[in-house]
């Protein structure tokens, strides 16, 4: 990667790249049953609209839009698929045995869990086939055509380094002071922005990887990633915890199944918050602060 070249052309080189690499996927999740598929996809969307939407001024604030409200909108498409997919495979308490006497509750919990995952991936499976679809593919794929002349902003031909060093450390700033307005009362919605924001800087980061050699840059990416996935569990928790309250209600005959999960789940969360919070602590310290600016400015 040249760091002399203007931004937009490798900003839009790499958006386009996470957007081939997940169509590379549609076939996968079409006709096989491995979530990797899905996962994979969402994560090049979620990379490219995550990019995009720190490139205020490269692209004109049509294109921006565009892309952004596409691939959120394709994105909430799989969310209830996703949702499932970590509750199955990744929820540890469903892999152990029921307590006794429960064991026919779980198997039947399990069974919903499965019926809802099928009825929601058949819709996905079914939204890659169609005509909107391939609409929306079709007008985000224009507007990052290298042909458009609609597409570059203000800051477009700006050399890249400069203009991905104030970005990363402007991406960083919001992490702190995202992370500083959580508190002991915070709502699980709060840590989730988190989340978001600590996505942002990662995929930033990577995204320009190769215009920072040195050793410095790939350690905070593996700091960042293990911060995103401390939060991440404290997230998916409390997300399955709604999940199994909703779903107690409208099935009672797992109801007593569910109650044991959901006191497992609210264990997990309050020990995963004290390893997230120590994660945090370090991450927006003044320290890291530093070593931030020295790589990045």
């Amino acid at each position: 990667m040249n760091g002399k070249r203007a931004v937009y052309s490798i900003a839009r080189a790499t958006i386009s790249g996470y957007l081939i690499t997940a169509r590379q996927k549609e076939h996968g999740i079409i006709s096989k049953d491995n979530p990797d598929f899905l996962h994979d996809y969402r994560v090049s969307l979620r990379k490219a609209r995550s990019l995009m939407n720190l490139m205020e001024g490269v692209f004109s604030a049509e294109v921006r839009s565009l892309v952004r409200k596409s691939l959120g909108s394709l994105m909430k498409k799989t969310n209830h698929v996703r949702d499932l997919d970590v509750c199955l495979s990744e929820n540890t308490i469903l892999q152990e045995p029921a307590p006794e006497g429960l064991e026919d509750m779980k198997a039947e919990l399990i069974r919903i869990l499965e019926s809802d995952r099928r009825q929601y991936q058949d819709q996905v499976r079914q939204y890659l086939r169609s005509y909107e679809y391939k609409a929306v593919m079709k007008d985000v794929g224009r507007a990052l055509g290298i042909f458009s002349r609609l597409s570059k902003g203000p800051l477009a031909s700006m050399p890249v380094v400069p203009f991905a060093g104030e970005r990363v450390i402007v991406q960083y700033e919001t992490v702190v002071s995202t992370a500083k307005a959580l508190d002991s009362d915070s709502p699980w919605t709060a840590v989730h922005k988190l989340r978001i924001e600590c996505k942002r800087l990662r995929y930033l980061i990577d995204s320009f990887l190769p215009l920072y050699p040195g050793p410095e840059s790939p350690a905070m990416l593996t700091t960042l990633k293990g911060l995103q996935d401390a939060v991440g569990r404290f997230t998916d928790y409390s997300v399955q915890i709604e999940y199994f309250e909703a779903l107690k209600s409208g099935h009672i005959e797992t109801a007593e199944y569910a109650d044991f999960i959901i006191g497992r789940l609210f264990s997990l969360r309050v020990q995963t918050k004290l390893v997230a919070d120590a994660m945090i602590a370090d991450f927006i310290s003044a320290h890291t602060e530093q070593s931030f600016i020295s790589v990045f400015s």
